[in-house]
């Protein structure tokens, strides 16, 4: 079911090999020519919803070091694509849901 079950070696692989994965599905992104493309895709598919999944069936203490590589990796992104360095307010606003006022709505997987 996609899920690691092994020694701590063998998770933490599978989770880095995941996150390459995640990194290259970004650089297509990224690759894309228009921007609100790259948005809409980041949003519906290729955010948090990505590793929601894994969040439910590990232990927070195995997995809690990859999303928060996750979550840099997507919010690289979201600053590539709006064109603007996030400063910590920025950070908070662009995590909010859009009706509460926020950027994008991009989820925190951490």
């Amino acid at each position: 079911m996609g899920v690691p079950v092994g020694d701590k070696e063998f998770v933490q692989q599978f989770f880095k090999d995941k996150l390459e994965s995640i990194e290259d599905l970004y650089d297509k992104i990224s690759d894309l020519r228009r921007k609100q493309t790259q948005l809409w895709l980041l949003r519906t598919c290729a955010s948090y919803c990505k590793v929601m999944y894994w969040m439910r069936i590990m232990d927070p203490a195995v997995i809690g070091p990859f999303l928060r590589d996750f979550d840099k990796l997507q919010f690289a992104l979201l600053q590539d694509i709006v064109g603007v360095k996030f400063d910590s307010t920025d950070m908070l606003q662009a995590k909010l849901r859009l009706s509460q006022g926020g950027l994008v709505g991009i989820r925190s997987a951490e």
